[in-house]
């Protein structure tokens, strides 16, 4: 993590939010576009930890209704506070690999269960991958 970023994290509150963190993205790094809309038609992966039936189900809707193509899915199924994250280990492989352009997820908390900082990495490394730019 950048001097930047990291100092920008370092003066969110405890109880900040994920409107603070990303804030603080834009803040750190104005020159990234760290959430964008993607084109119609493109091609998103989709990652889902803890996210209810009903949510993937509006996921799905809303997908569809840009002309979204979900070509990749993700879902971590144990919701504890584990480390071991293989799917979300498999998401950043393959975003990496260059396989989609796009992530979706309920929100932005469901890529870490350790707080804003993990959050903040996997994003990070999301973007230095070329996804979500």
């Amino acid at each position: 993590m950048d001097d930047a970023l990291a100092n920008e994290f370092l003066s969110l509150p405890e109880d900040a939010g994920i409107e603070d963190l990303l804030a603080a993205f834009q803040r750190a790094s104005p020159h990234l576009q760290h959430i964008q809309v993607p084109p119609k038609k493109k091609e998103v992966a989709l990652f889902s930890s803890g996210t209810t039936a009903q949510q993937m189900a509006e996921i799905e809707r809303r997908m569809a209704a840009r002309g979204w193509a979900i070509t990749h899915r993700y879902a971590e199924v144990d919701s504890d506070a584990s480390q071991n994250r293989p799917e979300l280990d498999r998401l950043l492989a393959d975003a990496k690999a260059g396989k989609f352009k796009a992530v979706v997820v309920w929100t932005l908390d469901h890529l870490s269960r350790r707080g804003i900082a993990e959050t903040a990495s996997v994003v990070q490394k999301l973007n230095r991958a070329d996804v979500c730019r």
